[in-house]
């Protein structure tokens, strides 16, 4: 329990355990729960108020904790990024501060959150970078104005794929026919899937086993009816599916494979055997390539996400490596106006 809370920099309360470790540990939350707190603010409010920020720099100041130098000087860099923000003509600045990697996972969060819309405000913004940002922001795609710029990602995702952008008014058509969902949030619905074909049955349970993802895994998995029925009664509007992990295959691997899924206008037919002795041998290929998002990051190597691909003497915790060269932000603050959206576009 000591040890695991060791690592713990949010909870500050903890009932009915006690030991001087853990006392210690819950102090030591205690005392940095202002600056956490006003982290996380930043997060879900998408105000960053320069004078607390640096209220707050003052107060870290006079924080002694002999034993967690290291998480102090992680909060003052990451506040530091915040204030930089508040500052036109900070970005870089702010960039500066967020892009090395952070040993607390809470900080780390929240850095790869800034530092993908940083990016996305960016109007030389990469392939690379769009990657980075459609990853980072798959995680809250059920906070709106998260997933809003996790479209942002993916239509100039799609402009340097393409060399065009999709053909959409705005940012909010695409939200309207397509639909972006984390392959996790994907594996959810294959579980709500059911039917009373055998090979139907058995390949929706091959797939929701499938836990990284693989581009033939959509393939299959438009073939089954039960699927899409599943799905088009949640979102019985949808023209397109999009999968954060899908378009950083689409975008790194292979010019042939699309960002999204075109959903079938019509409920396909039958499983049959034939679609399930398909995937069983597809499955083999399948099993046999690292599919972790630390392998995606190996296959960036286009010369743009080369120029942008990010060097760090540390270990990084992040998609990419964790400090950055010649990257140029625009735009400071977090705060998700439709100016600020259209802006990016």
């Amino acid at each position: 329990m000591a040890d695991a809370l060791k690592h713990n920099y949010s909870l500050v309360e903890l009932k009915g355990v006690s030991s001087p470790f853990i006392e210690r540990y819950l102090a030591r939350n205690k005392t940095l729960e202002p600056f956490i707190q006003a982290i996380q603010t930043a997060i879900i409010s998408r105000h960053l108020d320069g004078e607390i920020i640096e209220q707050l720099l003052k107060q870290l100041n006079t924080v002694v904790l002999p034993d967690d130098t290291v998480a102090i000087n992680e909060i003052e860099r990451l506040l530091t990024g915040l204030g930089h923000m508040t500052n036109p003509g900070g970005e870089q600045d702010a960039l500066d501060c967020f892009l090395p990697s952070f040993d607390l996972s809470l900080l780390q969060e929240a850095a790869n959150i800034f530092s993908s819309v940083l990016f996305l405000k960016d109007e030389k913004v990469t392939s690379a970078q769009c990657q980075f940002a459609l990853y980072v922001l798959g995680d809250h795609l059920h906070k709106e104005d998260m997933a809003l710029w996790a479209y942002v990602a993916f239509n100039k995702l799609q402009e340097r794929k393409s060399g065009s952008l999709l053909n959409l008014s705005d940012i909010h058509g695409l939200c309207q026919s397509s639909v972006l969902l984390s392959y996790r949030d994907l594996v959810a619905f294959i579980h709500e899937a059911s039917t009373k074909n055998e090979h139907e049955q058995t390949l929706l349970d091959m797939l929701s086993k499938q836990t990284n993802y693989h581009p033939l895994v959509m393939n299959y998995l438009v073939k089954s009816p039960a699927f899409i029925n599943a799905f088009k009664v949640k979102y019985p509007n949808a023209q397109n599916l999009i999968v954060p992990e899908h378009c950083l295959w689409a975008a790194c691997e292979s010019e042939q494979l699309t960002l999204l899924f075109a959903l079938p206008e019509k409920t396909p037919d039958s499983v049959n055997i034939k679609v399930l002795n398909g995937y069983t041998d597809a499955l083999k290929n399948i099993l046999a390539v690292a599919q972790d998002i630390f392998a995606l990051k190996k296959i960036v190597t286009d010369e743009d996400a080369a120029k942008t691909v990010i060097k760090t003497p540390h270990i990084s915790q992040s998609f990419f490596p964790a400090a950055r060269e010649d990257v140029h932000g625009a735009g400071g603050y977090l705060h998700l106006s439709s100016s600020a959206i259209n802006g990016s576009m």
